[in-house]
């Protein structure tokens, strides 16, 4: 798995609560995502698993933009499922 994420930004109102020029996961590797409330951890893998639309973004998997078929081989696990 390698995932590739270029130009991502999201804003609520007129806040930008994302704005990520580059990110870079390899296949293997793992990855804490940490930061304060409101700071946007839980909105960028809200947008990853295609939960929320960003306003701009360009993300990859092993080099193939999400589609329907990747979103259907992935899950994502709240902290606190309802």
């Amino acid at each position: 798995m390698h995932l590739l994420i270029e130009h991502l930004t999201k804003s609520y109102d007129q806040k930008k609560v994302l704005d990520i020029s580059g990110l870079e996961i390899e296949s293997g590797c793992f990855w804490g995502i940490i930061g304060p409330n409101g700071s946007g951890k839980s909105t960028l893998l809200k947008i990853i698993a295609s939960l929320l639309t960003p306003c701009q973004s360009h993300i990859r998997y092993d080099g193939v933009p999400l589609n329907d078929r990747l979103l259907l081989e992935m899950t994502l696990v709240f902290q606190k499922p309802y």
